[in-house]
């Protein structure tokens, strides 16, 4: 089971010119500086949006476009 995490069997990462083929990540969090601390880890392998509450969120996600291109969604 270990062999499977090891980091060779994991999918390359993009690279910082690879911005088409980078996953985009949904950030929802009604405060500025958790918004701010996950761009700062987050920023360069992903493709980032930030909503500032749920509802934004929400539309976001009601934008055809925008949903069909979030991979992952992190809210507290």
């Amino acid at each position: 089971m270990s062999a499977f995490f090891k980091k060779e069997n994991l999918p390359k990462q993009p690279g910082p010119g690879d911005h088409e083929h980078r996953h985009t990540v949904l950030l929802v969090d009604d405060e500025a500086a958790n918004l701010e601390n996950l761009r700062a880890i987050l920023e360069k392998e992903y493709r980032l949006i930030e909503a500032r509450d749920g509802a934004n969120a929400l539309e976001i996600l009601q934008q055809a476009d925008q949903a069909a291109r979030i991979s992952l969604i992190i809210s507290d």
